[in-house]
């Protein structure tokens, strides 16, 4: 039995695609015969139970975004942002599934954002450093093999040229990848043994976009220590009263700082000057707290990334370590118990945070962890 909610297969089922590039059929039918790619991949090759696992499940899951994003434009099916607007859909689905470890979710829902990259990459030329760029988000390895299950998967034109591109990005890409700057695995292994200004030092250098630093900087060793000053908790997903019972739980002597009370909860005013206002505020009331205590964990609903980057800039400049925690919620869960809240939180604004809610980059901050459940205080490191 094909492993989705009904729903779900109905939506796929109903869902047209362009002919140009899916000859085959609807979605349903394209994701069965990407489904028979792997099957017929795994038959021929030796592949372990959790990468088995891995692609079972984002042959199923990667193309589960196109019905909520698919239009007719342009005498034209289209079908843009499908892969982003995939995620939550994917992580809903892949919650339910017990048998499926955190890792390998994360793994799944990252082949959902990125599955586009071996064709439409290739397709518009986009430039190595590019490639380089989201190494350090995604095992491209990883990517690339499922890539050419999607790609086989369908009926289109110039089909021979589409999968010549495809065996292009296995055969040059990636292996000029690995070359600059290593695997996936090889950075996250390095990173975990970086200190806290080494690893700022490579935030840095990725967020102004100088491959050639990070390559230098993430193959280098440092042995020595850096202490923090003091260590700043930021909690990531859905709103939900129960992240800071949980955050209280397992930091019982830190102090509790409001996102909200500082306006760092939403969206910062595209007014320079109210922006810095804001920010250097903040930075102020942070740098009090952190005097106060070695841990300052800080509350409020769901930070959008784009303020998220600019609380993780005032972190570093302080000399903090800092530590996200990555709530991984049911949207239905988290509804439920916000109903039960003595201020519940308007249901619009946890579905749009469900709907944009992210893994962050590896790098942004020097620790993170993913929670399941929030009775327990097993929450499991990533980095």
């Amino acid at each position: 039995m094909f492993p989705l909610p009904e729903q779900y297969i109905e939506l796929l089922q109903r869902t047209p695609q362009n002919p140009r590039y899916h000859a085959e059929g609807n979605v349903y039918i394209h994701t069965l015969r990407v489904l028979e790619m792997f099957e017929e991949y795994k038959a021929m090759n030796e592949v372990s139970g959790e990468d088995s696992e891995v692609l079972y499940w984002a042959s199923i899951l990667h193309d589960i975004g196109k019905p909520f994003v698919t239009k007719w434009k342009e005498n034209r099916w289209t079908a843009k942002g499908h892969e982003d607007a995939g995620v939550p859909h994917a992580r809903e689905i892949l919650l339910k599934q017990k048998e499926i470890s955190t890792k390998q979710r994360m793994k799944i829902l990252n082949l959902v954002r990125w599955h586009h990259i071996p064709l439409n990459w290739m397709l518009n030329q986009v430039p190595l450093s590019q490639f380089y760029a989201i190494s350090t988000s995604v095992d491209l390895k990883q990517v690339g093999l499922f890539g050419s299950f999607d790609i086989k998967g369908r009926d289109c034109q110039k089909k021979e040229e589409i999968v010549k591109l495809s065996e292009r990005f296995n055969a040059e890409i990636i292996p000029s990848v690995d070359s600059f700057s290593g695997s996936y695995d090889y950075l996250c292994y390095q990173y975990g043994g970086l200190n806290l200004k080494h690893k700022n030092a490579l935030w840095d250098a990725f967020r102004l976009k100088n491959p050639d630093l990070w390559s230098k900087l993430i193959k280098a060793t440092h042995a020595e220590t850096v202490q923090p000053v003091f260590q700043c908790i930021i909690p990531i997903g859905i709103p939900h009263e129960k992240k800071l019972d949980y955050l209280q739980m397992l930091y019982p002597n830190a102090l509790f700082m409001s996102a909200k009370a500082w306006a760092m909860d939403g969206k910062l005013p595209d007014n320079a000057f109210e922006r810095q206002r804001i920010l250097t505020t903040f930075q102020h009331h942070l740098s009090m707290y952190a005097r106060q205590s070695r841990v300052v964990v800080l509350t409020g609903n769901h930070i959008i990334e784009d303020t998220r980057n600019e609380l993780v800039n005032i972190v570093k400049n302080l000399r903090g370590k800092l530590s996200y925690y990555f709530f991984d919620t049911l949207l239905e869960d988290a509804v439920v118990d916000n109903l039960s809240q003595p201020n519940p939180i308007p249901e619009p604004e946890i579905r749009l945070a469900h709907k944009l809610l992210r893994y962050p980059h590896p790098w942004e901050s020097h620790e993170w962890y993913i929670v399941t459940d929030m009775t327990k205080p097993d929450s499991e490191r990533i980095l």
